[in-house]
């Protein structure tokens, strides 16, 4: 039975994935999705908590702010899982899941699961992001936009 962090260590040998150890239950990785290359983080804190987090390279500018969070808000209420989160001072979107594991059962495919979600969430609404920050549409239609060209993946 191996614990969490030698799970995620595990995933990662399996699939041959390059990673870097930051801190103690701090890994940072990168993956391709359909629609970009992303910047991942996968973090186990004390109390089991094991959070997924990718990083659109996308920067909304300053000017967009509102409607980037306003879209953020639609497509969370959507989400069966995770979370986009929007940094305000810098423009960054951050998608996040988090579960709960006990520390002494997990098997790598639970994971990698999340690792997937956490991709396929972050690669269906990136063109919706990426329609609303370079052009002029409301967060209504970057939705609809995100959700037609998730459902073509």
């Amino acid at each position: 039975m191996m614990n969490i962090a030698e799970a995620l260590e595990e995933l990662f040998r399996q699939k041959n994935w390059k990673y870097q150890k930051i801190d103690k239950g701090v890994y940072a990785f990168r993956l391709w999705g359909k629609n970009d290359r992303y910047h991942l983080g996968a973090y186990i804190d004390d109390s089991f908590f094991l959070s997924i987090m990718a990083y659109p390279t996308s920067i909304a500018p300053r000017e967009k702010l509102a409607l980037v969070a306003e879209f953020l808000l639609g497509v969370n209420f959507k989400l069966k899982i995770g979370s986009f989160m929007l940094d305000f001072g810098s423009g960054e979107t951050i998608f996040r899941t988090t579960v709960e594991l006990t520390n002494d059962h997990v098997e790598p495919e639970v994971i990698d699961r999340m690792i997937s979600r956490t991709i396929f969430a972050v690669d269906t609404f990136t063109p919706g992001l990426l329609a609303l920050i370079y052009s002029d549409i409301t967060p209504a239609q970057a939705i609809k936009i995100a959700e037609k060209k998730g459902l073509e993946t």
